[in-house]
């Protein structure tokens, strides 16, 4: 509703229910349980925490019915004293990892256990023109907190040989991202399956120049990006509206490529690759210089 403080609105009747409750116990070898901290959240920028009593026992209440995620974590949740970020990408719920339901007028129970170290490493390498892409930057994020945005997951520069080495807490699906250190804003990104263990993965580019011109969008609404897609590979480069004519583009991987506009607030990793609006297609040549406009 759009209120106005100085005329109210009548009409409008609001009934709060006692909502539902979570109750658990937090099982952990040596009795260490007491005083671990438990967090909630149904994805909508608000956590709960709670410490663990003595017998690992804990409990919220007057929670609205839904689905809920329950985990173990290392901080407490203060209210007033935490920051949330969006990028003005679309919410998608699906991807939450929702693990308990609760229910009005009703107590789910919940058994919390400690989780089991399982880490994975991954071994990579990356050449550009044969050569070692060193002083690059790769990045693991698990395909369940890219929704998140977290800012915590493992990153490395890559060394003379274009090798790298990233470890992680627990096997499963991830996305791997390149980054070129001093211009920001070239990307390399795909997805990697990691299983428990050593995992290796290498990659070799040859790449040419592109020559671009473009008239930017003169409501400044929109941002355009070049993308080549390559096997399961993408590279993402993003061309500054503001930056001089024709753009000078180093280190495109050959092959196929294309402009594609964007409205920067439906911009998110699946429209990267599938959206916006295509304003050039042009085939970026090994050791070659190729002239486009857009």
């Amino acid at each position: 509703f759009q209120l106005d403080p100085e005329q109210g609105r009548s009409g409008v009747d609001v009934e709060l229910t006692k909502g539902g409750a979570i109750e658990g116990v937090l099982h952990v070898s040596g009795g260490a349980a007491a005083g671990r901290i438990v967090a909630i959240s149904r994805g909508d920028a608000n956590s709960f925490t709670t410490r663990c009593d003595a017998d690992g026992a804990f409990l919220f209440e007057r929670l609205i019915p839904g689905r809920w995620q329950v985990e173990l974590t290392d901080e407490e949740r203060v209210p007033g004293h935490s920051t949330t970020t969006s990028d003005g990408s679309p919410f998608r719920e699906e991807e939450i990892p929702w693990n308990y339901e609760v229910r009005e007028g009703a107590t789910t129970r919940v058994d919390l256990g400690e989780p089991v170290e399982n880490p994975a490493e991954l071994m990579g390498t990356m050449a550009i023109d044969g050569v070692g892409a060193k002083g690059w930057v790769a990045t693991l994020i698990a395909q369940s907190d890219i929704a998140r945005l977290r800012t915590d997951s493992p990153e490395a520069k890559l060394d003379a040989d274009g090798t790298f080495t990233l470890r992680v807490s627990a096997p499963g699906e991830y996305r791997l991202s390149l980054s070129e250190p001093e211009a920001g804003r070239s990307l390399v990104t795909t997805l990697v399956v990691l299983a428990a263990g050593s995992n290796e993965w290498s990659a070799s580019f040859e790449t040419g120049e592109l020559l671009l011109a473009g008239r930017p969008d003169p409501s400044g609404e929109s941002l355009d990006i070049l993308v080549a897609e390559r096997s399961g590979f993408a590279f993402l480069h993003m061309l500054d509206p503001k930056g001089e004519q024709p753009r000078r583009l180093r280190g495109v991987p050959a092959g196929p490529c294309r402009v594609s506009r964007h409205r920067r607030g439906a911009m998110d990793g699946p429209n990267l690759l599938k959206g916006g609006e295509t304003r050039l297609r042009v085939e970026a040549l090994a050791d070659s210089v190729v002239e486009g406009t857009y």
